[in-house]
This record gives structure tokens, C-alpha cells and sequence, in this order.
């Protein structure tokens, strides 16, 4: 039974079909109404008016603002220069920190020309084919990226060496793992575009106080912050040996650089990125971050110990290992003190650690004081720290030598005991930090230059060279073409269309078969209406077809 909703539609479809044309501009009407009838109710889905307020929320503590010098203090229980050591001294952290600084580093190349591990522009649009010029200009973002910025400008704002991208990632990641806070400076050009950027020290760099946070506190605009401190210092900031510069006024202070308890840089957003990979709605965080070694610090205090107690044993040891009594009669006393003398000479440790006491008693015995490490369960308590450490770095200890087995984890059947468990440590560590570094170079640096390209890092999930042939054999008999894979290698399409084939037998044989049909077709039936006598091909060489073949040579 015919609908009868569908009788209009279909009158409506004869009218643009006589008015149109063909089936195919049909199609791609339909398809323009449905986009701009989606389009239209989309647009009106979205909210367009105006807000009525602004946030109302305290986003920061109002009392630490007044006792701060016009910035935001980070209240944390270690301070900065307690994170730096433990980064450098304490040997765990410092290997996590080493291993996840090298990978990241190897992603500091270009990928069209390592075509292993690197960092691509691309455009947002998927479907948008890349024009020529695009292409040029990917490339100028690309050498831009990787020399930090434009080598004329670089020139300008320094004769000395500047960091290359490689230099950037390791000062950006070190600072980002110690303190959860990282920071870049943009050099803007006269159009407000970021023409070079280079990291700084993070440990320097605070939020400052503006003028709207004292008035959401309540303390009124002008209370203190650091714009009127700005304005009221004529834009000098003291230099180098206590002499005062002048400084270009920011339209906005958002951040300061702290340098011995003396403010010396001002910043906008547009002049400085501040990069947190731990936000929190924390009131007492002040916009701060949390850095892992917050987070690891009873974790961080065990290990210290751990290491003293092991770096004393050979040093310094206060407990002895055993005691020796002497049960005989009572010697004399000079030949007990030769008998010590000598001991200590023979005996004592390296820096007179482990010095035996001797007693005097009836008889000789041998009392032993010290316990095996095994039996106070040291190797497991270290386990377990390295363990926390690696967990909360989203690292496996594998990846730093430490090859510590899971109790209770399946493994694949033909797969190496260490490899699941680091396919895993990519997901959780390097992966999220690749994704938070691109996501800083696109709002920061390539978004105010062109807003229709992004950065990238690839080559983390790149398969190797066999494992490619591989499957570009498998996609060439199944559902591309020859020439599809000659592009996506960048090798242009083989002549006269003969790439425009699947390389499949079952598709070849069906085209063959359609190819004799339609030159069937064409000849028409025989005339007398049976089947086509089949024709004997004639031979390449010229001959007559009836003619007797060559006799075959004996040598052959």
C-alpha cells in the first residue's frame, strides 16, 4: 500500500527532477537543503543572547591575595628549591625524569623527514584538500616550530645561542614533571603574533593580583594589585646590578617573574604561557598546580632513608654486628689493650664503622647483633616504593631498569614479559603529556599565526617498515587501488591509467568477464541467430593462420 504522506514528496522530487536535470543534481540539492535545514537548527539550539552575570564563585583564596606582595602565592609544603634538589639528588626521580625528558625529545624532528617519530602541522578539517600554497606554508610552521621561532627575529632579540625545539622540550618537560608548572615566553610582532618563543624558569614565574580579583573578594579595585604598582613605578623594573629599565607596559598584568624576593618582569597572556598539567578548584591553590613530588612526599622521605641506611652501613655504622666475650680468667690489662690495639688495626671498618666491643668474661664466645636484610623485608619495602614512585609518573619500572614482575598479570602467549606492561606506561605517561604539549604549542603559538592548522606529535603508534608492507599489501587487494598507494607514498600515478586496478585475481577476472560482454554487445548477434562462432586469433608474427607451424630445432 502506497503511503500517502509520500505522494508530495515525490511530486516535489518530478519538479526538481524536470527543473534539474539529472539524477546526480538532484542529489546533491537534497543534500545542500539538508545541510542548510541542519544548519539552521543548529544555529538556533545555541544560545545567542548575552550573559547575565558573571561568575559569582570564589575561584581563590581572598585572604592570601591581601598578604601577598601583588601576586598569588602557592601554598605547598615543599618549596621550590626543595622540588629542584629532589629532582637532581634523589636518584629515582631523577631516572623518571631522565626517561620520560629522552622520549619526549625524540619527537623534537619534523616527521617528513625522520618518517620514524616527529611532530606534523595538519590542517582541522579533515576533508579539506591541501592546496599547493598550504603545503609551502606547513612547511615555513614547521621550520618555525623547530628553530623556536623566526631565525630573523631571533637574531634581533639576541646575538647569542638560542634553544632549538629539542632544547625547549627538555627545559619544558623538566620543569613541567618537578613543579607541575612550566613556562614559555612569547615575543610578539607588531601585528601581536608570536614571532619566537623560548622556556623559562617556571620557579620564578607567579600569578599576579589584577583588579578583578580584588573586587570579586571584595577589597575593591586598586587594593594592591599589581597594575597600580605598575602604573605607580613608571614601567622601570630594577636590572641586572640594581639599575632600572624600561619595560614595555603590557595591556594586562596576568603574571610576574619573582627573582630574590624582588618583582623584575611583568606579563600579559598574550606575552606568557602558563602551563599547569594539574588543575585544581582547590581555593588554597591559587591557580597552581600539583606536582607529583607533592604527592610523593612520605613516598620520597621512605627512599631517602632507605639509601641513608644503606650508604651508612658501609660508612658509618653505629650498631655492631656482634660482640666478643672473653670467658677466660681475667687477663692482664695490657695484654687486653694489645689485644684490642690489634684488632682495631685488623678488623675496623672503612671509617672506623663497625667497631667490635670486647668484654671479659669466662671463656670465648661470639654474640652476632646483626640482621639480614631479608629478614626485616628490605628488597620488598624498596619494591614498593619504586613501585608508588613509577605508578604516580604513569611510568613503568621496567622502563628504568627495574624490572619488578606483577603478581597476578596474564601475558599474551607470544609477547616479551616486559612489552604489555610498557605498551601501558605509553598510554598512562607519555601519551597524556604528548597530548598536553601539543595542546600548549596550539593555543599559545600557531593559533594566533593561522587558527586553520594545529600541531601534532606522531609516530607513537608508527608501525615498522615490514609490518607497513604488509598492510599496504593487504589494502591493495582488498579495497585501493594502485595508484591510491602510489599517492599516499607521494609517487605519482603510473601512466595511461594502468594504476587504476585492485591488484585482486577475483576482481580481475570479474572486470575481464565485463570487458568481453560489453565488446559483445557491441559486434551484436550472428546472423543466424545462434551463438557466436569463436574466432581464432591471428598470429603475432604475420603468417598465414592456415599455414603449417616451423619445424622445432633439435639444440632447442
Amino acid at each position: 500500500m502506497t503511503d500517502a504522506r509520500a505522494m508530495p514528496a515525490r511530486g516535489l522530487l518530478g519538479r526538481l527532477g524536470a527543473l534539474l536535470g539529472p539524477r546526480t543534481d538532484i542529489d546533491a540539492a537534497l543534500e545542500a537543503m539538508q545541510r542548510s535545514a541542519l544548519a539552521k537548527g543548529w544555529r538556533t539550539e545555541l544560545p545567542q543572547g548575552a550573559p547575565v552575570h558573571p561568575l559569582r564563585s570564589i575561584q581563590f583564596d581572598p585572604f592570601s591575595l591581601v598578604a601577598a606582595m601583588g601576586y598569588k602565592d602557592r601554598r605547598l609544603s615543599l618549596s621550590y628549591d626543595v622540588l629542584r634538589r629532589i629532582a637532581r639528588q634523589l636518584t629515582v626521580v631523577a631516572a623518571i625524569l631522565t626517561r620520560r625528558i629522552s622520549q619526549v625529545s625524540a619527537f623534537s624532528s619534523p616527521y617528513r623527514l625522520t618518517r620514524s617519530l616527529g611532530f606534523e602541522v595538519k590542517h582541522k578539517d579533515p576533508e579539506h584538500q591541501t592546496t599547493r600554497s598550504e603545503k609551502l606554508f606547513i612547511k615555513e610552521l614547521e621550520r618555525f616550530i623547530a628553530t623556536c621561532g623566526k631565525p630573523d627575529a631571533i637574531r634581533e632579540i639576541t646575538r647569542g645561542p638560542w634553544d632549538d625545539f629539542d632544547a625547549f622540550l627538555r627545559k619544558f618537560v623538566r620543569d613541567s614533571l618537578t613543579f607541575d608548572q612550566a613556562a614559555i615566553e612569547l615575543v610578539p610582532d607588531r601585528a601581536g603574533r608570536p614571532c619566537a618563543f623560548m622556556a623559562i624558569d617556571a620557579s620564578t614565574i607567579r600569578i599576579a593580583v589584577t583588579d578583578e580579583d580584588l573586587e570579586g573578594s571584595g577589597f575593591g579595585a586598586g587594593a594592591g594589585s599589581i597594575e597600580s604598582a605598575q602604573r605607580a613605578m613608571e614601567n622601570q623594573a630594577p636590572g641586572p646590578f640594581g639599575r632600572a629599565r624600561m619595560l614595555p607596559a603590557p595591556s594586562h598584568v596576568d603574571y610576574i617573574q619573582l627573582f630574590q624576593g624582588q618583582i623584575v618582569n611583568y606579563y600579559s597572556r598574550d606575552e606568557l604561557a602558563f602551563c599547569v598539567r594539574n588543575p585544581r578548584t582547590d581555593l588554597h591553590a591559587n591557580g597552581y598546580g600539583f606536582s607529583e613530588l607533592e604527592q610523593l612526599v612520605l613516598t620520597v622521605t621512605s627512599l631517602l632513608w632507605a639509601e641513608e641506611y644503606n650508604r651508612n652501613f658501609f660508612r658509618n655504622g653505629s650498631i655492631p654486628k656482634g660482640i666478643l666475650n672473653f670467658k677466660t680468667d681475667t687477663p692482664d690489662p695490657e695484654s687486653l689493650e694489645a689485644f684490642k690495639t690489634y684488632w682495631t688495626a685488623q678488623m675496623t671498618g672503612v671509617q672506623n664503622a663497625w667497631r667490635l666491643p670486647m668484654f671479659q668474661s669466662e671463656g670465648l664466645e661470639y654474640i652476632n647483633l646483626q640482621l639480614n636484610n631479608r629478614d626485616m623485608e628490605f628488597n620488598q619495602w624498596v619494591e614498593y616504593l619504586l613501585k608508588l614512585s613509577t605508578a604516580l609518573y604513569g611510568m613503568d619500572p621496567a622502563e628504568i631498569n627495574f624490572d619488578i614482575a606483577r603478581g597476578g598479570t596474564s601475558q599474551a602467549l607470544f609477547e616479551s614479559p616486559s612489552e604489555g606492561r610498557l605498551n601501558d606506561s605509553k598510554e598512562n605517561g607519555l601519551r597524556p603529556l604528548l597530548r598536553f604539549i601539543a595542546r600548549t604549542i596550539n593555543h599559545y603559538v600557531l593559533s594566533p599565526i593561522d587558527d586553520h592548522f594545529y600541531f601534532d606529535f606522531v609516530g607513537l603508534d608508527e608501525l615498522s617498515e615490514p609490518d607497513k608492507m604488509q598492510l599496504r599489501t593487504q589494502e591493495i587487494t582488498t579495497y585501493k587501488t594502485l595508484d591510491e598507494v602510489r599517492a599516499e607514498a607521494d609517487l605519482p600515478p603510473l601512466p595511461d591509467g594502468s594504476g587504476q586496478v585492485v591488484l585482486n585475481p577475483v576482481w580481475a577476472q570479474l572486470r575481464q568477464q565485463q570487458m568481453q560482454a560489453a565488446q559483445q554487445a557491441q559486434q551484436g548477434p550472428p546472423a543466424g541467430g545462434g551463438p557466436p562462432e569463436p574466432q581464432a586469433a591471428a598470429p603475432e608474427d604475420g603468417s598465414q593462420q592456415g599455414a603449417a607451424p616451423a619445424p622445432v630445432p633439435r639444440n632447442l
